[in-house]
C-alpha cells in the first residue's frame, strides 16, 4: 500500500479504501504503511494520502471508534508515533506542511503536541520559512495549552531576530495579534533599546 499512497492514480484508490474499510481495519492499514508516512507526506500525490488518514482518524475519535486495542494502538496513535521524528522537516516542506496543518486542524491535543514540541525546538528555522510561518500560525489559532505557551515563549526569545526576517516578521505579528497581553508585553520588552535594528 505504500507505493499506491504516492501513485497519481493509486492513491485515490488508497484514499477511497481508507474510507471504507473498518476502524479496525483501518488501523492495521495505517501500522502496515507507518514506515512510509513521512515519505509519502512529502510527496505531491502521497499527501493527500496521509491528510486522507489525518481526517478518518478523527472521524474514528470522534466516533469512540475503534475502543483502542490492549496495547494502546489506534490509528492516531501509529500516524503520529511516525511522523514526529520528521515533523520539524514536515512543516517547511511544500507538501507536508499540509500533512501537519491537518494534524493541527483536525486530531485532538494528544494527537498534535508533537508538532508544537518539534515547532518550539527549531522555532527560528521553521518561522523563517514560508510554510513553517503558516504551520506556527495554525499552531498559535489552538486553544492555549502548556504546550502553545512553550511555543510563544520560544518565539518571545527569538523574537528580534524574527523580526528582521520576510517571514520571521508574519509570526510575531501574529503573537501580537491573537496571544494574550502578558505575551504582547514580553514581545515588546524583548526590543526595548534595539529598535534602531529594525529600522
Amino acid at each position: 500500500w505504500g507505493e499506491a499512497m504516492v501513485d497519481p492514480f493509486g492513491n485515490y484508490l488508497f484514499q477511497k479504501i481508507l474510507e471504507k474499510i473498518t476502524p479496525e481495519e483501518r488501523i492495521m492499514l495505517v501500522k502496515s504503511v507507518g514506515s512510509r508516512l513521512v515519505n509519502a507526506s512529502l510527496n505531491l500525490h502521497g499527501t493527500r494520502s496521509v491528510q486522507k488518514i489525518v481526517e478518518l482518524c478523527a472521524m474514528d475519535d470522534e466516533k469512540g471508534e475503534p475502543k483502542e486495542k490492549k496495547d494502546g494502538e489506534s490509528a492516531a496513535n501509529i500516524l503520529t508515533r511516525s511522523l514526529a521524528p520528521a515533523a520539524a522537516r514536515l512543516c517547511i516542506d511544500s507538501h507536508g506542511n499540509h500533512v501537519i496543518q491537518r494534524i493541527l486542524l483536525k486530531l485532538d491535543h494528544k494527537h498534535s503536541k508533537f508538532v508544537f514540541d518539534a515547532v518550539a525546538e527549531s522555532v527560528g528555522d521553521v518561522a523563517r520559512h514560508r510554510h513553517g510561518c503558516c504551520v506556527i500560525q495554525r499552531c498559535l489559532d489552538s486553544a492555549p495549552c502548556p504546550a502553545r505557551s512553550h511555543l510563544v515563549r520560544r518565539i518571545v526569545d527569538k523574537s528580534l531576530e524574527l523580526m528582521q526576517d520576510a517571514y520571521g516578521n508574519y509570526v510575531v505579528q501574529y503573537v501580537l495579534d491573537v496571544c494574550s497581553d502578558e505575551d504582547v508585553h514580553a514581545v515588546c520588552e524583548s526590543v526595548i533599546g534595539k529598535v534602531s535594528l529594525l529600522a
